[in-house]
């Protein structure tokens, strides 16, 4: 009979988010440290990961740049 393997309790997940340049990853890092298993998930990797639909900021934003902005 094959040994059943154990789940792990769920453990809680902290997002951090705030303005530019308002030390979101200074304070991801830290409190990730704390942790036993901390892990700090930079938000900008998630965004450049987007592929299709993703608008840049720039000089001059669109309003699809402004948009998305907002859902950050």
């Amino acid at each position: 009979m094959a040994e059943s393997a154990t789940v792990p309790a769920p453990q809680p997940v902290l997002l951090v988010t705030g303005a530019q340049a308002a030390g979101k990853s200074t304070v991801g890092r830290a409190v990730a440290e704390l942790a036993p298993r901390g892990v700090f998930l930079d938000g900008d990797t998630f965004w450049q990961a987007v592929v299709a639909g993703r608008a840049d900021m720039d000089r001059r934003p669109t309003g699809a740049a402004l948009a998305q902005l907002h859902l950050r």
